[in-house]
């Protein structure tokens, strides 16, 4: 080696504690930025599902129509159709005992030769007969916990329970969402869900398209051909179509990827704060030795090299062990946000474009921070490098000011120590004020959340809704039942089908006149009122986020994809609510029932005279067995346990996003350790001084714990403010992401003062370590330590 070279190693095994910090720290920030591979790593076992489960590119929803081989042959001939299948999706329930839960039961034409939307039994065996694969997903969700071998009755279009049993469990990409979103799904032989729903055919036409087809117009020319082999098939909903790149999931899971950069961001200031701390550490203390080396003809370069080569070993060796730490970090939590939100099961990958990013960011960002320290090693003079010094030491108006002040002397010669070295106690305050911000601002985006989602739920009033899960429509007849029922308040008829607007698909709602069951917050313009019901106005009042999406204000026109054809709509009216994510569609009921061709309804809201939640719930079975009876077969929802449902899951996502901030609180807390440590090394010889002149172990603890504890103060003090900046950026952040417009930001008070008080602790804690080291110091060692 050069002199130089060795000089820098020598500077590392000079202080291998603060070496260890300030590697641990890099790594800690170049594991943060391989949150950036989880979109590419997500995305690449989603495209693979694609492939190996065959997704449908276009899903055609019918009434019960009988396609023999000749029409199935017919439609698979239209130009484009790579792959055709007919199927069955029957809504029931599964009866467990006194409760009954909502439940898909999906058909299985052939299992041996499916073409679209493969279902994979990777336990058990295909059912024959009357058994059913369960959806590995149910298990997961808790929405239905049956094992192999395991016998549940489904309900029948009246009410009758039939047995199956569970022979395995499986699942494909399309339906395993809807597990995650929506209801428990069960497979089972096309026969066996034909005849447990009193179906001829089928009400599903699932397509593969050619690569090189427009999945859109193949779809349309489906239709058209559907309608000539079938001449009595009604579309019941408009077509699903996929986009190329498209996956169940992926905006959601593009927009929660951004709030993951933003904590990656976060983990690399406050890593480069670090080590600019570290190296400018290591420059005072080396003053000595750099007034030498110009002594003796050293020049400015090379003593910046010798720096610089010195942070750069530490950023080589903070790289490596950040990448090591980063791949298992970002494919165990990209394997559990897969699991848990999509049903996914991802490989184990290392993309490269990260593992270069990781590279060239941990080795930047290294010498990027020792930048300052290198100028300052370079512009120190022979003269001010040979001059002597108390342990780095000032006389200043702060230091004269806490000498007079009325307290203890050990308290005093503390906070005396946190302005002996300014630049490392504001080093060490800011990387504490980003820890504390951080964990500030993900609880208080946490606690919007969970209030903005609360709101909305209030912005309904109804206590139970009764959805149509067969043909039979909810007529006259069904309305009385349901008004009937012992226990029902009021009952409003509501149309829900699903529209297109600028190639996405929305639920849309008709409304009756004057409906209460739904509180509007305007931003601008109008309610429905009765006299558009009356004359069936085509008028229209959209949600925020889809006026923002589609660019649509009031007056202006939407087009209205439908299951009969477009529809031309006028805006009168903006709601500012998160319904639906703020994407609502509201529509006079007799103008949506004229577009879509019927005098019936598919939905009841419903409200109970009583509003306790044990009596709502024994309504909600009472409207079921009542309805099933009189040949109406519908599911329920009950408003408390889908609000309840929603906060939880919003709770599981907001405690996501916090774990993604860990790395960040393990760096401030890495910093105030580094800054202690290097305390005591620098104050050894006046350790030794103190114990000379009497000072006890207990003297020396509660200087040195002062120090910390008023570093902790100070960063809790500027924390906070700092967590509410933080958190009101991240709530920015997430409403412009699914564009919400503005939404009252919540600071958690009590939350806030628990999170100081737990910084505080955890400040108390970290210097455990630091401060054994200096009460263990002997006098004599300390006086010729240097």
């Amino acid at each position: 080696m050069t002199s130089l070279t060795h000089k820098s190693w020598a500077d590392l095994r000079r202080r291998p504690a603060r070496a260890v910090f300030t590697v641990v720290t890099i790594a800690f920030a170049v594991a943060g930025l391989w949150i950036s591979a989880m979109p590419p790593l997500m995305d690449r076992a989603m495209q693979r599902r694609i492939t190996e489960d065959r997704l449908h590119d276009a899903r055609i929803p019918t009434s019960d129509v009988v396609l023999g081989d000749a029409e199935l042959g017919a439609l698979r001939a239209v130009p484009g159709v790579e792959a055709l299948t007919a199927r069955t999706l029957y809504a029931t329930k599964i009866v467990d005992g006194n409760r009954r839960r909502d439940v898909l039961l999906v058909g299985i034409p052939a299992w041996e030769d499916q073409q679209v939307n493969v279902v994979v039994v990777d336990a058990g065996t295909a059912p024959e007969g009357a058994q059913l694969v369960t959806d590995r997903m149910n298990g997961r969700t808790g929405r239905y916990r049956g094992a192999i071998g395991d016998r549940v009755s489904l309900l029948d279009p009246r009410g009758v329970a039939h047995p199956f049993t569970v022979s395995g469990r499986g699942d494909t990409m399309n339906f395993s969402q809807i597990v995650a979103d929506e209801v428990a799904v069960l497979y089972a032989p096309q026969a066996a869900v034909d005849e447990l729903a009193g179906l001829d055919g089928v009400n599903s036409v699932e397509l593969r398209v050619d690569p090189a087809a427009d999945a859109a117009d193949v779809a349309a020319a489906v239709q058209r051909r559907l309608t000539e082999v079938a001449p009595g098939v009604t579309f019941t909903d408009i077509a699903d179509v996929r986009g190329s790149e498209a996956w169940p999931g992926k905006e959601v899971f593009d927009n929660f990827s951004a709030l993951l950069y933003v904590g990656a961001f976060l983990a690399l200031i406050s890593a480069l704060v670090l080590i600019s701390n570290t190296m400018t550490t290591m420059v005072a203390e080396q003053r000595r030795e750099v007034a030498v080396m110009k002594a003796i003809g050293g020049r400015r370069r090379q003593i910046r090299r010798s720096f610089l080569r010195t942070a750069l070993y530490l950023g080589v060796a903070g790289t490596v062990l950040g990448i090591a730490l980063g791949i298992p970090f970002a494919n165990l939590a990209l394997g559990f946000i897969a699991d848990r939100f999509f049903g996914a099961r991802v490989e184990w990958g290392v993309p490269v474009p990260t593992v270069v990013v990781s590279v060239v960011v941990g080795l930047g960002v290294t010498a990027l921070a020792a930048l300052p320290a290198l100028r300052r090693a370079a512009r120190t003079s022979v003269r001010a490098g040979l001059e002597p010094g108390l342990s780095g030491g000032r006389n200043d108006a702060a230091d004269r000011l806490l000498r007079r002040l009325p307290l203890p002397h050990t308290t005093r010669v503390g906070l005396r120590n946190v302005t002996r070295r300014r630049t490392r106690s504001l080093a060490t305050v800011l990387q504490i004020t980003l820890a504390l911000g951080v964990a500030v601002g993900f609880l208080g985006l946490g606690a919007t959340v969970a209030d903005v989602t609360a709101n909305v739920w209030d912005t309904v009033h109804w206590d139970v809704v009764v959805a149509q899960r067969s043909t039979s429509a909810l007529d006259g007849t069904a309305a009385r039942v349901i008004s009937t029922t012992d226990g029902v308040a009021t009952a409003e008829p509501v149309l829900a089908n699903d529209v297109e607007v600028d190639g996405t698909q929305y639920e849309a709602f008709g409304l009756a006149p004057g409906s209460t069951m739904s509180e509007p917050d305007l931003a601008t313009g109008r309610w429905l009122e009765p006299a558009d019901d009356a004359g069936r106005r085509n008028v229209v009042v959209i949600g925020r986020a889809l006026a923002e999406t589609a660019h649509l204000e009031v007056g202006d026109t939407m087009r209205t994809g439908t299951a009969t054809g477009p529809v031309d709509l006028e805006v009168v009216g903006i709601d500012r609510r998160l319904f639906n994510n703020g994407t609502g569609i509201y529509l006079p009921l007799a103008t949506f029932q004229a577009h879509l061709g019927r005098a019936d309804t598919n939905v009841y809201w419903v409200t109970a005279r009583s509003q306790d939640e044990r009596t709502i719930e024994e309504l909600a079975t009472s409207l079921e067995d009542r309805l099933t009876a009189a040949g109406y077969p519908v599911r329920t929802e009950i408003h408390h346990v889908e609000k309840a449902a929603n906060l939880d899951a919003n709770r599981v996502l907001v405690a996501v996003l916090a774990v993604m901030g860990v790395p960040i609180v393990l760096i401030g807390l890495i910093g105030l350790l580094n800054a202690m440590t290097m305390n005591v090394i620098d104050r050894t010889r006046d350790v030794g001084i103190l114990r000379c002149v009497g000072a006890s172990s207990r003297h020396v603890r509660r200087i040195f714990r002062v120090e910390a504890l008023t570093v902790a103060v100070v960063a809790s003090a500027i924390g906070v403010p700092v967590g509410y900046l933080i958190g009101r950026f991240l709530s920015w952040l997430v409403t412009d992401l699914f564009h919400y417009g503005s939404v009252p930001f919540t600071f958690p008070v009590a939350v806030v003062a628990f999170t100081i008080l737990a910084t505080l602790a955890l400040a108390w804690l970290v210097v455990i370590g630091p401060l054994r080291r200096a009460v263990r110091l002997q006098p004599g060692l300390a006086l010729r330590y240097e």
